[in-house]
C-alpha cells in the first residue's frame, strides 16, 4: 500500500514537471508562428505595394487595399493564417484583393450585352509563400530549440 501513495507522488511530481515544460514549449512554438506569419504577411503586403493594380483608384472604398491582408492566431494554440480575404464584417473594399490575385474571366453586361473586362492575375500571394513553409519551420524550431537550451539551463 505505501508503495503505491509513493508511485502516485513521484508520478504526480514528474507530471507536474512536464506540464511546465510542455508549457514552455508550447508558447515558444506559438512564438515561432508569430514570426513565420508575420514575415510571409510582410512578404505579401510588399507584393501588393509593388503591384500594378496598387494605385490611387485603389483606395476607391477610403481603404488602400494593402489593408486586406490580414493575419490572425488561434488562442491557446500554435496555428496561424495570413489571409488576403479583407475585412468580412466591414464593407471597406479590401476584399478586391482575391480578384487581384487569382484574375477574372472577360465578363459582360446582360442587359447591354456590352464587354465590362477582366482582370490579369498578378499572383502576389502565390509568390509571396513559394518558400514560406522552409522559413516558416525554421523560424518555429529556432524559437523551440531556443526554449530548450533555457530548460536545461534552468535544471
Amino acid at each position: 500500500m505505501a508503495t503505491e501513495f509513493i508511485s502516485l507522488s513521484a508520478k504526480d511530481e514528474l507530471d507536474k514537471y512536464v506540464g511546465e515544460v510542455r508549457d514552455q514549449l508550447d508558447n515558444a512554438a506559438r512564438a515561432g508562428v508569430i514570426a513565420a506569419i508575420n514575415t510571409v504577411r510582410d512578404r505579401v503586403k510588399s507584393g501588393v505595394s509593388s503591384a500594378s493594380f496598387n494605385s490611387s483608384s485603389s483606395k476607391q472604398f477610403g481603404v488602400p487595399l494593402i489593408e486586406g491582408v490580414r493575419t490572425y492566431v488561434e488562442k491557446g494554440y500554435p496555428i496561424g493564417v495570413t489571409h488576403i480575404l479583407g475585412d468580412t464584417k466591414h464593407n471597406d473594399g479590401t476584399w478586391r484583393l482575391r480578384f487581384f490575385e487569382g484574375g477574372t474571366k472577360p465578363r459582360t453586361q446582360r442587359t447591354y450585352d456590352r464587354y465590362t473586362g477582366s482582370i490579369a492575375a498578378n499572383w502576389f500571394f502565390k509568390n509571396a509563400i513559394v518558400n514560406a513553409d522552409s522559413m516558416a519551420q525554421k523560424l518555429i524550431d529556432d524559437r523551440i530549440s531556443k526554449a530548450i537550451d533555457k530548460i536545461t539551463k534552468e535544471s
